[in-house]
């Protein structure tokens, strides 16, 4: 008898388990339908040839065949298509999911990146989301580099949100938030990007580490839109620039600093850079064109006789973004346009 209840438990708990993991399946497929159909009249569209449910027992696997999003009226236009995104999940940690996207190629106005397989993880705590996303190796292509590709042996990404209620809607019914709250920690890592075409005359033909921490401050809505950048400005959005690291064969860059928008949607801020063996970077700058090379020799020289000047051996320089210019101390180096039309 003993036996038989036994039995009998684990017969009812098996099917009362798999009920759910079906009822769970089922949920989830039409969800990701849902929002499929319903990006068409949205800020972006988004597309998928087919959506299929398996892993039960152990676990919930969602399949989506070559997933592909569009932006629809965003400046600058974005996308991003691969072949094959899977999401893993399990009942008992409904808090943590898993992805995996092969053959994903993506592009932000006219640059384009690919990424053979990227892994993904989101956790939700009780108070914050954290995205950890690694990209592999990756490779860039944009006009300038005339079709040879910039490959980097690893990009990651990492971002933490804090969970908050959706704001109020927006009086136009087109737009719908970029983010759930006025706050984004946001990092980038490149590990060993390869120059290239841009290689001749670099301290290095690789890039062995770039690395940008950083806090988006404000809402913006989507699509983004001149309105909606104004809108973000006008409310005190910034984006922190809390590190910034670059290793270049001997040429080391550190910095930080903050950025806004002024009246004609310009970067305005301002940057502090501090720099060692900065004369490298003339001399690269010159040989790409942007610095006189007749000059160059003697800048290099000057800011590497100010950098040993310092105790650590750098030199500190300070990046003013205003007025629609760049200004390296009090000199202007370059000009800079709107990013949208007001």
């Amino acid at each position: 008898m003993k036996y038989r209840i036994l039995i009998g438990t684990f017969l009812l708990a098996a099917l009362a388990y798999g009920a759910l993991w079906h009822f769970i399946a089922n949920e989830s497929r039409d969800r990701i339908s849902t929002w499929f159909g319903d990006r068409d009249q949205q800020a972006f569209r988004a597309q998928n040839d087919q959506i299929d449910i398996s892993g039960f027992p152990y676990r919930l696997t969602i399949n989506i065949a070559r997933p592909r999003i569009e932006s629809q009226n965003s400046k600058p236009a974005w996308a991003a298509a691969a072949d094959q995104l899977l999401i893993f999940s399990h009942l008992w940690t409904p808090d943590h999911q898993v992805a995996q996207a092969h053959d994903l190629k993506a592009r932000l106005a006219d640059l384009r990146l690919h990424a053979p397989k990227i892994m993904a993880s989101l956790l939700t705590g009780a108070q914050e989301q954290m995205l950890d996303m690694d990209l592999g190796m990756v490779s860039f292509d944009f006009p300038a580099s005339k079709g040879q590709v910039l490959p980097a042996e690893r990009m990651r990404l990492n971002g933490k949100w804090p969970l908050s209620a959706p704001p109020p809607s927006a009086p136009d019914q087109d737009e719908t938030p970029l983010l759930q709250n006025e706050r984004a920690d946001i990092a980038i890592q490149l590990t060993n990007l390869a120059l290239g075409p841009f290689a001749p005359g670099a301290p290095a033909p690789v890039i062995s580490k770039i690395e940008l921490r950083g806090e988006l401050h404000g809402l913006i809505t989507t699509p983004i839109t001149a309105q909606s950048l104004e809108k973000w400005r006008d409310a005190g959005g910034t984006i922190e620039i809390t590190d910034l690291q670059i290793d270049w064969g001997r040429l080391h860059l550190k910095g930080d600093g903050s950025l806004t928008l002024d009246e004609q949607l310009r970067p305005l801020g301002a940057l502090a850079l501090v720099f060692e063996e900065p004369g490298l970077l003339v001399t690269y700058l010159a040989k790409q064109g942007l610095i006189d090379p007749k000059s160059a020799p003697y800048l290099a020289e000057g800011v590497d006789q100010i950098a040993m000047m310092g105790g650590d051996r750098a030199m500190r320089l300070p990046i003013t973004l205003q007025d629609g210019q760049i200004l390296a101390g009090p000199f202007p180096v370059a000009k800079i346009s709107p990013l949208l039309k007001p």
